[in-house]
């Protein structure tokens, strides 16, 4: 039997609309939140990021992917990173609990991070070693990998029990890339600087005022806002003249085109801060 929509049919169900909008609209309006989540997290913007993904929180306290990108949002947009025990916890228990393998693989990531930048380094190797040994991508299996090796680097004794996985890490040796251990190894809380606050307040007036009416514009990576932060929160005043150096180098960067990455479908060249910074002599051991 086919029912018409009559006018008069509807106003005998005002809800009719309504739950038509809830079961459509909003996982459309949730993969939006969390698309933007995931964009705000590759730009360096973890509040903004944190934002998004906790209005997905809200509504659906359950939602997995939402819960992990608050966490690591929320864990490394804070100075006082090890002491957000709360998100660390969270990463942890998605770590071992999540229902969505890909979820489980990136939390335990995440929580070794965690653990390695609050100098809980045998923790943090159990979660990478969990990380690594199911990393659903390429990406993630490299990162884990590289951190597992840098972390026995710094602790000879981790994975003794373990001579399988560190026979597979003997023979991946050759991958861990220096600009890819520069990037995974965590910088440790206490040696962020009171110098990079002024930086923070410039590149966050800047992604809030300035960015939206522009539009991002950078064809480097990371972007120049993200390299400004990064480059402030370890060396402190130097990050002045390392973004000055950085905005004089971009047209030339561009126009080599030696290092063409794809992030978000957009072509943008690498230029790490690690390219333009002198590795300290435990850095340069082979």
């Amino acid at each position: 039997m086919i029912v018409f929509f009559t006018a008069r049919w509807q106003k005998r169900i005002p809800g009719l609309w309504l739950g038509i909008l809830f079961s459509f609209g909003l996982p459309a309006a949730r993969a939006q939140s969390l698309d933007l989540a995931t964009e705000l997290m590759a730009e360096g913007d973890w509040v903004g990021a944190r934002r998004e993904a906790l209005r997905v929180v809200i509504a659906h306290p359950d939602h997995e992917r939402a819960l992990l990108l608050a966490a690591v949002s929320g864990l490394r947009g804070r100075s006082n990173y090890a002491g957000r025990t709360h998100d660390r916890q969270r990463l942890v228990h998605l770590a071992s609990e999540a229902v969505d393998p890909g979820v489980r693989s990136q939390a335990a990531y995440e929580a070794g991070r965690a653990c390695w930048q609050a100098g809980d380094l045998a923790q943090a190797w159990t979660l990478y070693a969990r990380a690594f040994q199911s990393a659903p991508d390429r990406d993630l299996f490299l990162r884990s990998g590289c951190a597992l090796f840098l972390l026995r680097q710094a602790q000879e004794e981790l994975g003794r029990d373990q001579p399988a996985l560190l026979n597979q890490l003997a023979t991946c040796r050759y991958l861990w890339r220096w600009e890819l251990r520069d990037e995974v190894r965590p910088v440790p809380a206490e040696t962020f600087r009171v110098s990079a606050k002024p930086a923070e307040w410039i590149v966050s007036f800047y992604r809030k005022q300035i960015g939206p009416a522009i539009g991002h514009r950078c064809s480097l990576h990371p972007s120049c806002s993200a390299y400004f932060l990064q480059a402030s929160r370890e060396h402190g005043l130097v990050g002045v003249p390392l973004i000055a150096d950085r905005l004089v180098r971009e047209p030339g960067v561009v126009s080599a085109g030696e290092q063409p990455i794809l992030t978000n479908g957009v072509l943008r060249f690498a230029d790490p801060l690690s390219d333009h910074v002198r590795a300290t002599p435990a850095e340069t051991k082979p």
